[in-house]
């Protein structure tokens, strides 16, 4: 049986609950709670950690033994790179290993996109991770907030809706769409396994799309 080391890293801001920019921590917390974890503060990473074990047969029918650390720094999100970086360090966690959880203003609420490498699209906190790594070539699991309703992109018109909360018919998008893809169906060891991963991902958008496709022409007939 082999056995492999990972690291799942939610970007957010602590004091900043429930915001668009903590949905990668929102994200965690939900896993966390399905596997009945408890989250400790780690002094030397300066961040909130919890632990498991996953235990997954290959489709080769090998044993693969998973020891999976859950990050949350406790820095504000665009200087959190460190924090992700000693963990990385101490663990000695390769960065195909590493997997970072954040949102994505260019995506539409609910979106989910796996992404591996590249620059940081402008996300502060993915680029603080870049930048203390000086690697870029991770995982990061990208978590569609969509956008400000204006056409206004200022700094100022961006951070404002970022760090404002979820609407509760949007928390409830969320929890029933996006959290629970880790939590159901085997998804996180699926996140394990790109291929398996980017499967699932395309079988899911396949789905909403037919559901999308029936509803059109419900309302089309109903009219």
């Amino acid at each position: 049986m082999s056995q492999t080391r990972v690291l799942l890293v939610g970007l957010g801001n602590k004091t900043l609950p429930n915001t668009r920019h903590n949905v990668g921590m929102m994200a965690l917390d939900h896993i966390a709670q399905h596997f009945n974890l408890t989250w400790k503060q780690n002094t030397s990473w300066k961040s909130d950690t919890a632990q498991t074990i996953l235990k997954i047969v290959s489709p080769k029918d090998e044993l693969q033994e998973y020891h999976v650390t859950f990050l949350k720094p406790r820095k504000f999100m665009n200087i959190s790179g460190s924090c992700v970086a000693q963990a990385v360090k101490d663990l000695s966690i390769p960065l195909s290993n590493l997997y970072i959880f954040h949102d994505d203003m260019q995506r539409d609420l609910s979106k989910v996109s796996l992404k591996t490498g590249g620059s940081a699209n402008g996300h502060n906190g993915v680029k603080s991770v870049i930048d203390h790594l000086r690697q870029h070539e991770f995982n990061r699991v990208r978590i569609g907030i969509g956008r400000p309703p204006a056409d206004d992109r200022s700094h100022d018109v961006v951070a404002d809706y970022v760090l404002n909360k979820f609407t509760e018919q949007e928390l409830n998008q969320l929890q029933t769409t996006v959290f629970p893809m880790w939590t159901r169906d085997h998804g996180l060891e699926q996140l394990m396994d790109r291929t398996r991963f980017m499967a699932f991902l395309k079988e899911r958008q396949k789905k909403s799309k037919k559901a999308k496709k029936k509803k059109d022409e419900w309302d089309e007939w109903s009219e």
